[in-house]
């Protein structure tokens, strides 16, 4: 609630499943960022908005059933 009331911050509440995998994370950032390609550095994900944070909240996060390999894909990739 603190966050949500600080005009620096822009909050995004992620509900994770047993089915959440990477695709929620990408729908919130095409929501609320732009993605740039930068040369052979990569890809940069900016906000669409100036001079606010992003701050992604993640809740259940251990709930993601695990893949193949014995991990959850979505925190991985939210490890990179």
């Amino acid at each position: 609630a603190v966050l949500r009331a600080n005009p620096q911050y822009e909050m995004i509440t992620l509900n994770f499943s047993s089915t959440a995998g990477t695709e929620l994370i990408f729908k919130a950032f095409e929501q609320y960022c732009k993605i740039e390609r930068r040369g052979g550095q990569g890809y940069v994900i900016r906000p669409t908005f100036q001079n606010k944070i992003l701050c992604i909240f993640c809740d259940e996060i251990n709930l993601p059933a695990e893949d193949l390999y014995g991990t959850q894909t979505i925190i991985t990739f939210l490890r990179q």
